[in-house]
């Protein structure tokens, strides 16, 4: 999925901020909770966002851009202004369009008949975390168009408040800080799937055939209030039956990780 366009100045210059009088952020972002809801025989569709209230920062431009992402507004012809802010015009714009194309779907496939159980798209994007010096967002998406079973996505992303930086793999982590998180990443893996050694570890995935090389999550990890989260979708690294694979560093390991320059503004020292 394609990142938030960051406003210039503010992805690697720590302090920056301050020097130039901008406003740092340490309260809690206050945020609006817009929902859609439409169900028939045939189709249901809900949708729930938390809103950033504030339209004016960097911050909230960055949130409003990976909501807009997640609702796919742009590609459903809703905005074509990707950070505006999300209003409930918007939202119910986008769940009308989600009815009309399953319904359009169900007709192409099933005629006139109901399905055997109503599609579904359901999509919820919440704030997830918020301290004095992050916000983290999750965005989870369940489809079912019929079948066997449906599809559950998610999606987060974290943001630190002074710089405005959203935290990847390839920004905030130095290389030694990413080996040590690809071992934490082993063993945290060995205790989602109960199993003690490597090979029984290796024996759970799919297309992995050495443990001391996992590829990371195709999504940028993300900290929550138990720590740093890594998460796989569904099929990424493992069967469907696995759901998806989660790893969580405890917040006392997350600072050793990352880059010293951007280590004070995800977890400053206490």
């Amino acid at each position: 999925m394609k990142h938030a366009t960051l406003r210039p100045l503010r992805r690697f210059l720590p302090g920056l901020a301050l020097m130039m009088g901008t406003q740092v952020f340490a309260n809690p972002i206050e945020t609006n909770t817009i929902t859609y809801q439409m169900a028939n025989d045939y189709a249901e569709c809900e949708i729930l966002v938390d809103a950033p209230v504030d339209t004016e920062s960097d911050i909230a431009w960055n949130l409003n851009n990976f909501i807009h992402e997640n609702l796919q507004t742009v590609k459903l012809g809703v905005s074509d202004n990707v950070a505006s802010p999300i209003t409930q015009a918007m939202v119910d714009q986008c769940g009308k369009k989600r009815m009309a194309e399953m319904m359009a779907n169900i007709k192409e496939i099933y005629g006139g008949e109901k399905p055997n159980a109503p599609h579904m798209y359901k999509t919820e994007i919440r704030k997830e975390f918020d301290n004095n010096n992050l916000v983290t967002y999750t965005a989870t998406i369940f489809t079912y168009d019929g079948g066997a079973h449906g599809m559950t996505q998610s999606t987060s992303v974290t943001y630190s408040k002074d710089l405005v930086m959203r935290l990847s793999y390839d920004n905030a982590f130095s290389p030694e800080g990413l080996k040590a998180l690809k071992q934490a990443l082993r063993e945290g893996l060995k205790k989602y799937f109960e199993v003690t050694t490597d090979q029984e570890l290796i024996g759970m995935l799919n297309g992995v055939d050495d443990p001391y090389d996992l590829p990371l999550p195709g999504g940028d990890p993300f900290i929550t209030q138990q720590g740093l989260v890594l998460r796989y979708v569904p099929y990424e690294i493992a069967p469907y039956s696995a759901g998806m694979p989660t790893v969580t560093i405890p917040w006392t390991k997350i600072r050793s990780l990352l880059r010293p320059i951007v280590a004070d503004d995800f977890v400053p020292e206490k």
